[in-house]
């Protein structure tokens, strides 16, 4: 039962984490395109 709950939260970090990253990529664009100057990430 243990063992469950845990890979249920592994796997609900990842989720989070993917999302994160896309909302951090969508937003880089967005200011890449405001500002018109190349990042260094």
């Amino acid at each position: 039962m243990h063992k469950s709950i845990a890979k249920n939260n592994m796997r609900l970090t990842e989720k989070t984490q993917k999302t994160h990253s896309n909302h951090f990529y969508s937003h880089y664009i967005l200011i890449k395109m405001v500002s018109r100057e190349p990042f260094n990430v």
